[in-house]
Parts: structure tokens; sequence; C-alpha cells
């Protein structure tokens, strides 16, 4: 967000800036930038230099990247809704037993048997 006057009726306001998300004072990109380069093992205080900005700032770029791509990683293994179907199947097999994430819509597994 930036502070700008608003020269009809000379107020403040804040506009977006695009790439910058809400509470924000850097780009996606840069934090991005950030997280590879202290993945790759350029230390924290280094880095801050490097950049302009604090070690305490870099850990926190960092800590909020790993904790996306974890997220991102691994999927929540209970769904929240599950929905049971059981239907006959063939003679030989007998039933099977639909198991499925109503919440997101997904199939979550078919097993013989009710």
């Amino acid at each position: 967000m930036r502070k700008s006057l608003c020269f009809g009726c000379g107020r403040w306001f804040r506009s977006r800036i695009p790439g910058i998300q809400p509470f924000q004072r850097a780009s996606e990109s840069f934090q991005e930038m950030v997280y590879q380069q202290h993945l790759d093992g350029i230390n924290r205080s280094c880095l801050g230099r490097r950049e302009g900005i604090g070690a305490s700032t870099v850990q926190r770029y960092f800590l909020r990247h790993l904790q996306r791509r974890a997220r991102q990683d691994h999927a929540p293994v209970c769904s929240q809704v599950l929905g049971i179907d059981g239907r006959f199947f063939t003679r030989k097999k007998g039933f099977a037993t639909t198991f499925c994430d109503l919440k997101n819509h997904r199939s979550c597994d078919v097993t013989l048997g009710r």
C-alpha cells in the first residue's frame, strides 16, 4: 500500500501497488529471491546487509515461504466432510464402498465390501 494525496479533495488515501500483498513492504518475487538465496546457504546477516533489510526480516521471509511450501507438499490427510456410499458391484465381488471428500469434491478411496 502506498499513501497518496488526492488532488481533488486534499485527503490521503491508500492505493495498492501490483505485486505487493497487503501489510507487506516487499513484493512476492523479492521475498522468494531472499528465500532462495537463504536456502542456497547465504546466512541471514550477510543476506540482510546485501539486500538492505534486517536479519530478522530475512528469517521471517524464509519461514513464511517454508511454511507455504510445506502446505503445498503435504495436503491434509483427513477430509473434514466424508461421504460414504455403498453399491452392489458384481456377483463375484459383491459390494463396493466409495469414500469421498464432500468439501473438495474428490474421491478418496474405493474398497470392496460393506
